[in-house]
């Protein structure tokens, strides 16, 4: 019977340890005081398209030469 009683409370301390790491890991760490402040102003403030938004990101593939021939999307 001691052997249930001790296997229950190693149990009982796992899942408290568990428990509170789990509640420390997910704290934010941000000051209770949340305000925040942005003092710097975008020097340009332009509007870009989906379109000229999309041909800025890199897709990360090789430049092709066909030859001068031309392929399009249907």
């Amino acid at each position: 019977m001691q052997h249930n009683t001790l296997t229950r409370r190693a149990a009982f301390v796992l899942s408290l340890i568990l428990t509170a790491s789990a509640f420390i890991s997910c704290q934010s760490g941000a000051p209770a005081n949340d305000e925040t402040t942005n003092d710097t102003t975008p020097a340009d403030t332009t509007t870009l398209s989906a379109e000229e938004a999309r041909q800025l990101i890199d897709d990360g593939l090789p430049e092709r030469d066909y030859g001068g021939d031309e392929f399009t999307s249907r």
